[in-house]
């Protein structure tokens, strides 16, 4: 028994020096690559939850379908970073707990616009009127707005766009507004090449705190791994 307890012991120390793949898609300012450096608050919380583990991650950006890929296949132990927990997803691979919690989505319209919204009290009076949302075709906006989307398709004008030019849509006015994460406000507007000041957030009281983020992982990485993972991320006094 000592022996065994030793060989396991000599397989994780092994395990936990050589470093795990750690994919991110490219959405800042959660996580992107610039100059070759991999940055953003939610990399950089998941490289805090890596070392207070006692592990260490490569860094990769991957496309969205080749991290699905790698994880169906679960040739090795791989993490990717903040994902929201859906069933099919689990049948896949294996969440940690949430490692962040976005703020309230928010609506987002154009100010020269702003005053169409002034009769609107709550999003559920915004999906019922003739104004239209424009929505990325593919794309979840977690489960209680796709809830509500799900059943007014009249209310959303879906095509398969970017970020950068739905919110073009909407700045030359063929969508009235978009449904965007507040975290991601300031930095899709500069990348689309656009300025602040024409652009205004609306918060409804009807839209609930934000996702949940975790980090989903392949079933090749060990349960005792997950655990010191949990542990780590457990320590955040904001998910409390």
């Amino acid at each position: 028994m000592k022996q065994l307890s030793l060989f396991c012991a000599l397989v994780f120390t092994a395990f936990s020096a050589e470093p795990i793949t750690v994919s991110y898609i490219e959405r800042p300012p959660y996580y992107y690559q610039e100059n070759g450096v991999h940055k953003g608050f939610l990399l950089e919380r998941t490289r805090s939850i890596l070392r207070s583990a006692g592990l260490t991650g490569k860094f990769v950006s991957l496309p969205a379908k080749r991290i699905l890929y790698e994880l169906e296949q679960n040739l090795a132990p791989h993490i990717s970073i903040g994902w929201f927990k859906k069933p099919e997803r689990e049948q896949i691979g294996k969440f940690s707990l949430p490692i962040y919690q976005n703020k309230p989505q928010a609506v987002l319209v154009s100010k020269k616009r702003r005053a169409l919204f002034d009769e609107f009290k709550t999003f559920h009076q915004l999906l019922d009127s003739p104004l239209k949302m424009g929505a990325i075709d593919g794309y979840s906006y977690g489960n209680y707005i796709d809830s509500l989307l799900n059943l007014r398709i009249n209310a959303v004008d879906r095509a398969v766009v970017t970020s950068e030019s739905n919110l073009l849509k909407l700045h030359a006015g063929r969508v009235d507004y978009l449904v965007v994460d507040q975290e991601e406000r300031e930095t899709m507007i500069q990348s689309a090449g656009l300025k602040l000041a024409d652009f205004q957030l609306l918060l409804f009281p009807d839209i609930p705190r934000g996702n949940l983020r975790y980090l989903w992982c392949s079933r090749a990485l060990p349960d005792s791994v997950m655990a010191k993972l949990n542990k780590a991320i457990s320590r955040y006094a904001d998910l409390k």
